[in-house]
């Protein structure tokens, strides 16, 4: 059986350009994810990402309200199979707090691998923040670092070039593993 390929989002300064209130949701449009040509890009690759089985969530210290009604201005609300803000503090706190701020591995962890049982190497973790990124790889997962104002084409080219490699170490993993039950026969 296939295994499942996870990729988890962070939303301010990786899937926009900068960091989202309410008011910009409302008023900016696609502005806040810089402009028709970038968000033409981000809905390839989610549209790709999605074609290729791979289920994606956002984890943001933004609001989901906020996140989901940013989502929904670009058609982008069913890409996602949860959305996790701030609301899901309690989470959060499963990770252990860096200068106060509670770390997003804890929610990772508990609300994403082990509910959708993924194992941390079949799973990509985007984010604009290194200490995110340094949290994240402590449990196991494969990591992108945005660098600058949001995810750009060279971002989207790791993303789609990491699923590619997934794919095909899956079709390993089930070749040993038909290896294995053959020498054991």
């Amino acid at each position: 059986m296939a295994q499942k390929q996870i990729v988890i989002f962070d939303f301010d300064k990786t899937l926009t350009t900068e960091e989202v209130g309410i008011f910009e949701v409302s008023s900016a449009g696609d502005r806040v994810f810089g402009g028709l040509e970038r968000v033409a890009m981000l809905a390839s690759l989610l549209k790709h990402l999605a074609s290729s089985g791979v289920l994606m969530f956002i984890v943001s210290r933004n609001s989901s309200h906020v996140v989901r009604k940013a989502l929904q201005h670009v058609g982008w609300t069913s890409y996602f199979v949860r959305v996790f803000g701030f609301e899901d503090a309690s989470s959060f706190e499963h990770g252990v707090a860096m200068f106060g701020v509670p770390l997003k591995s804890g929610l990772i962890r508990l609300e994403i691998l082990e509910a959708y049982g993924v194992e941390p190497a079949r799973a990509l973790f985007v984010d604009d923040d290194s200490k995110n990124i340094q949290d994240v790889e402590g449990i196991g997962c494969k990591t992108r670092w945005v660098k600058g104002f949001g995810l750009n084409a060279e971002d989207d080219e790791q993303i789609r070039a990491w699923v590619a490699s997934r794919k095909h170490s899956q079709v390993d993993d089930v070749h040993d593993k038909s290896k294995k039950i053959c020498e054991a026969v």
